[in-house]
């Protein structure tokens, strides 16, 4: 009996730690939140000889309130969050010079401040960006399997000031994303 009611108590120890781990991994260093608010989708625009030659990032807020969404960066941009296409191309191209890009950050003024401009998204609204491919420094043209995902980095806010906007219930992008990968065929 009492041997059944150890086993019993470590299945439960057992179970909520199961339970609870996976909502203690998005919650790293304070600078997230225990689930994402967004979701990140990654649409194909305009075909040309099989692949897209431009994308829309959608980021769709699934949370059951609002989030302010500043405008993401193309290029690397701490302030504003920066999205990036990647693609892997089967096969490989040849070795050579990749695009890619940087930009300066200079003083916004305060947080609250910006948070104010950001674009506010209602439960499943969602802001949408679109570029070509070559502004986002995927110009590759050779035939093969093309496999398109993006990805997104949120602002990096000081602590002061995610405790401020926490604390005026503002809630904001804090977790990195991924989206869905999308296949497509260029033939030679």
């Amino acid at each position: 009996m009492v041997r059944r009611k150890k086993i019993g108590m470590w299945t439960l120890a057992l179970t909520v730690a199961a339970l609870t781990s996976p909502l203690l991994i998005f919650s790293q260093n304070g600078n997230s939140q225990k689930m994402p608010n967004l979701e990140l989708r990654l649409k194909p625009g305009q075909m040309v000889n099989g692949i897209p030659e431009s994308f829309t990032f959608a980021f769709v807020n699934i949370s059951n309130h609002d989030v302010r969404m500043p405008q993401p960066s193309r290029c690397s941009s701490s302030a504003m969050g920066t999205i990036y296409l990647v693609v892997e191309l089967r096969p490989a191209p040849p070795p050579g010079i990749r695009g890619g890009c940087g930009e300066g950050f200079s003083g916004m003024g305060p947080m609250r401040d910006q948070a104010e401009n950001w674009k506010v998204l209602k439960p499943g609204e969602s802001l949408k960006v679109s570029f070509s491919r070559g502004e986002l420094f995927s110009n590759e043209q050779a035939p093969g399997t093309y496999n398109f995902w993006a990805k997104y980095t949120p602002p990096t806010i000081p602590v002061k000031d995610r405790r401020v906007l926490t604390e005026e219930d503002i809630d904001f992008p804090r977790t990195h994303l991924v989206s869905p990968h999308l296949l497509f065929m260029r033939k030679k």
